[in-house]
């Protein structure tokens, strides 16, 4: 079972060696009113506490724990339950959530998190970090 249980905020984990990431998760601790925690795939002590987090998921996208639960959701269900709990936000959440609505913005998500590190360095915000490859 999941910390979160007992905890009334959701919690968000997110690459914070993305541009992009970073730059949507603090605007969203900024605008949620305190309904929402961010933690960092990168704090694998922090993320060892919440064993339904897959560390895995990390170069794939962000998981999300519901507030005062152990649901995880991920990718574009895992945006949509945060912007639900954001001020002036909430609708977007709904709307992407929908069931008819929700398979094109999972598509939507997978294509954008695969490009993040591209969209990430032409917004001009830090470029996620690409694995060195082997040298031969």
């Amino acid at each position: 079972m999941s910390p979160n249980v007992h905890n009334p905020r959701s919690i968000i984990f997110y690459d914070s060696d993305c541009g992009v990431c970073s730059a949507f998760v603090a605007w969203l601790i900024q605008r949620a009113d305190g309904q929402i925690g961010a933690i960092a795939y990168q704090d694998e002590a922090t993320c060892s506490k919440y064993p339904g987090i897959n560390l895995g998921h990390a170069d794939k996208g962000v998981q999300t724990i519901l507030a005062g639960t152990s649901e995880i959701r991920s990718d574009a269900r895992a945006i949509a339950a945060c912007l639900k709990q954001t001020p002036g936000f909430g609708w977007i959440g709904f709307l992407i959530d929908l069931p008819v609505v929700r398979v094109f913005s999972q598509i939507g998500y997978r294509i954008f998190a695969a490009n993040r590190r591209h969209i990430s360095k032409i917004l001009g915000l830090q470029a996620c970090k690409i694995p060195q490859r082997a040298q031969l």
